[in-house]
């Protein structure tokens, strides 16, 4: 699952700035046209996350992707354990994620993930 917030990416602003017949003592010059420009950048942020899961037949010591089903087989006595890896893939440092699944419950809480960091959970 990927979530993103609004791309706001690189962003310009320009100013333009005209004056038509400069004032020079009495009169005007001859229509002497004069004009600026200037240019303001800046970023808006790109808060964005992945979350993956995984299962695990063999007591964590493999993670698969079951994003199909049927999935693996589980064997006899064994109890399925699940990985969840949450990525935050924007440019600003998300807080407060919360990872729940809808069979398991609460997962966890994370305070913080910086861009480019990744988390395992486990269940």
């Amino acid at each position: 699952s990927v979530i993103t917030g609004v791309n706001m990416g690189n962003l310009t602003n320009s100013l333009f700035f005209f004056a038509d017949g400069l004032e020079a003592g009495e009169g005007f010059y001859n229509n002497v046209r004069a004009s600026a420009r200037d240019l303001a950048n800046y970023r808006g942020v790109i808060p964005a996350i992945t979350i993956k899961k995984f299962v695990s037949i063999d007591e964590g010591l493999t993670w698969l992707e079951a994003d199909s089903p049927p999935g693996p087989l589980l064997p006899e006595g064994v109890t399925a354990q699940f990985k969840f890896t949450v990525t935050n893939t924007g440019d600003v440092t998300l807080i407060n994620i919360t990872v729940t699944d809808n069979v398991l419950g609460f997962i966890g809480l994370l305070t913080t993930l910086d861009p480019s960091d990744s988390y395992d959970f486990f269940a």
